[in-house]
């Protein structure tokens, strides 16, 4: 009896269940309504989400992830192009980051020593003797102290004021204007951005009085050595004051190869480099060639021979050109590593006050 009423049972049920509209039913649910009953916060409150955590195995996906396939599907050069590359440089404090770091003691370390502190010197002594004489140019032409252009196609700006000429009551010492005052050399954060500026009278006589030098101590070095291997080769005596008309002929070329060769090929002579500046073309800063290079060096003489009444322009015009200058249609700017001048300077700013040296006679104790 009991297994016949299982097999009965088991009849009744498959036929019921083949009875039943299963579609039906499904579409008489209101799955919306039921979405709405179900409380789902208070679900997700009564998971255990660390439990559920605890029993991940990352080390197992991690294996199963694999890392070159993803890495082939990234497009980098899409990334690369989307990133903006000068917005980021922009946002960067260049000053701070070095005085917080070591980056500025490195830079100096591997680009100083006598010979560029001395150049640093020389170079800032210059620009802060330019300003000085542009001053008082302004003043007696009863111009703007801000009259004069800061370069070809340059517009270097601290703040909201020019660089170049400082106004004549910008700063007050001792109840005196700045420009009653002495000459003073321009700290480092400043002539960084003097770069393109046109440069001043007093760097460009420095640098020429040092190219006289060396062209004249070359080309003496030259013919005392020219005299020394005649005397040795036929014992006969070669000096400059027995043929007076070679050494003239012989000078005139020696100084225009000496000019025009050097700014032809570096746009600045060894004084030049010294000093810091350097010979550009007036309409667009950029390198002088061949001919503007022959046509300054000829015409150079010409600015001086007056009583230098050609070389008072770089004084006076807005493009502080020579005669020889405008004939050649050049310029003279600074043109020097101001940028590692002044990261010399952080780096010195850097130094503690007791690792500093102490003034000879300071008590060491």
């Amino acid at each position: 009896m009991e297994q016949l009423a299982q097999v009965i049972a088991s009849r009744v049920v498959n036929l019921v269940l083949e009875a039943i509209d299963v579609d039906a039913i499904v579409a008489k649910v209101d799955i919306d309504g039921l979405v709405q009953r179900v409380d789902v916060d208070g679900i997700v409150e009564r998971v255990d989400v660390d439990r559920i955590i605890d029993r991940v195995d990352v080390g197992k996906i991690i294996d199963r992830v694999d890392v070159d396939a993803i890495v082939r599907r990234v497009d980098v050069d899409a990334i690369v192009r989307r990133v903006d590359v000068n917005a980021i440089v922009s946002e960067l404090d260049i000053d701070s980051l070095v005085e917080k770091t070591e980056l500025g003691s490195i830079i100096a370390k591997s680009t100083t020593g006598i010979f560029t502190e001395v150049l640093d010197v020389i170079r800032a002594q210059g620009v802060g003797l330019d300003d000085f004489c542009a001053r008082w140019t302004n003043r007696v032409l009863r111009r703007p102290s801000d009259a004069l252009p800061l370069g070809p196609g340059m517009a270097a700006i601290v703040g909201s004021r020019p660089l170049g000429v400082h106004d004549a009551t910008a700063t007050v010492v001792h109840g005196e204007p700045a420009d009653l005052l002495g000459p003073a050399a321009p700290p480092p954060e400043l002539t960084v951005e003097r770069q393109g500026q046109y440069a001043g009278a007093v760097s460009r006589l420095a640098a020429f009085a040092l190219d006289v030098g060396a062209s004249w101590g070359l080309y003496v070095g030259f013919f005392a050595l020219v005299g020394f291997f005649v005397q040795l080769v036929s014992s006969h005596t070669f000096t400059l004051t027995h043929h007076s008309l070679l050494a003239s002929v012989a000078l005139v070329v020696w100084e225009f190869l000496y000019f025009a060769y050097q700014w032809a090929v570096a746009g600045r002579t060894v004084g030049m480099a010294v000093l810091g500046i350097r010979v550009v073309e007036a309409a667009s800063g950029g390198p002088i060639n061949a001919k503007q290079a022959a046509v300054r060096t000829v015409t150079l003489p010409l600015s001086i021979v007056v009583v230098f009444l050609g070389c008072l322009g770089i004084l006076t015009n807005r493009q502080r050109q020579g005669w020889h200058d405008r004939f050649a249609g050049t310029a003279v700017v600074y043109a020097w590593d101001a940028r590692a001048a002044r990261l010399r300077w952080l780096a010195d700013r850097e130094v503690p006050a007791s690792r500093r040296a102490l003034p000879q006679g300071a008590d060491h104790g």
